[in-house]
């Protein structure tokens, strides 16, 4: 006789039957919670950046015109503003390289929820990320998103000068010169 009784204990933090806590893999509910959190911090240092600019910019407003004060805090807002994502880059990459080479071996996120990183080795045992592990990772997780960013910023600046190429006909597409892009 089979026994069709399901054992609550298993089930924790959800409903359904199908995610098993004792599993060593993540389910969707944590890799979701893991995501949102690195959202959360990346958007945290966003805005502690921008809060940055508009207090340089606020110091450069109120100073006496022309004294060093307001000198430093015009170079400052206008080095934020201009690098601003490409700081944000570096300080994601500390971030996650000093919480990477730490004892948890994993990202900040990933260690509110319990979450390990490890690799595989040849004979397929699982073992703790070596040093440079860490430090592919950390690059990894910070160059990708930056890419990105930068790619959409350059993508939404041409979009308007090129339109679409689906707004394109056959025709145009054949018949026109090759369309060039503006260098960032």
């Amino acid at each position: 006789m089979l026994d069709t009784t399901i054992d609550l204990t298993k089930n924790l933090l959800a409903e359904e039957v199908t995610i098993d806590p004792s599993s060593p893999f993540p389910s969707f509910l944590e890799m979701k919670l893991v995501r949102e959190t690195t959202i959360a911090g990346e958007k945290a240092i966003r805005t502690s950046i921008a809060a940055a600019i508009d207090h340089f910019n606020k110091i450069e407003r109120t100073s006496r015109l022309g004294s060093i004060k307001q000198r430093i805090a015009t170079l400052l807002a206008h080095s934020l503003a201009r690098y601003q994502s490409e700081i944000e880059m570096m300080i994601n990459y500390f971030i996650l390289r000093r919480s990477l080479l730490s004892n948890s071996n994993s990202t900040l996120s990933e260690t509110m929820y319990g979450l390990k990183r490890s690799r595989v080795s040849r004979d397929l045992s699982v073992v703790n990320l070596q040093e440079i592990d860490g430090v592919r990772a950390a690059l990894l997780l910070c160059v990708g998103p930056y890419m990105k960013s930068r790619l959409d910023k350059y993508y939404e600046r041409n979009r308007d000068q090129y339109g679409t190429l689906e707004a394109l006909t056959v025709e145009q597409r054949t018949n026109s010169e090759p369309i060039r892009f503006k260098q960032f």
